[in-house]
């Protein structure tokens, strides 16, 4: 069994809910997230994460902030390797998911 690491991220956008939704999708494709898993009901997003020195995977859910949208991170990764000593697979992870939105 894996040693995993969290790490929670949280920001508010100034975008509609469903508006922002879908670019949160986006951005897990072009981070090349798999099993992407989405939930328009409870507004979740789940995917996995798979690189040579990072594994791991992230969940976003988000909430309604007046007009704006609350977006609410949680990635975690595997910390049980060499090259988890060096970064944070758990912030790689979430910065995969940011540096596409």
């Amino acid at each position: 069994m894996a040693i995993r690491k969290s790490v929670n991220l949280n920001f508010t956008v100034d975008k509609a809910r469903d508006d922002f939704f879908s670019d949160c999708e986006l951005a897990l494709q072009k981070g090349n997230f798999k099993d992407i898993s989405i939930n328009k009901t409870l507004y979740t997003l789940n995917a996995k994460y798979k690189t040579f020195t990072v594994v791991g995977d992230i969940e976003i859910t988000l909430h309604p902030h007046n007009e704006r949208t609350s977006v609410q991170v949680t990635s975690t990764g595997n910390i049980d390797n060499v090259f988890a000593l060096f970064a944070s697979p758990a912030k790689k992870i979430a910065e995969a998911f940011k540096s596409n939105l």
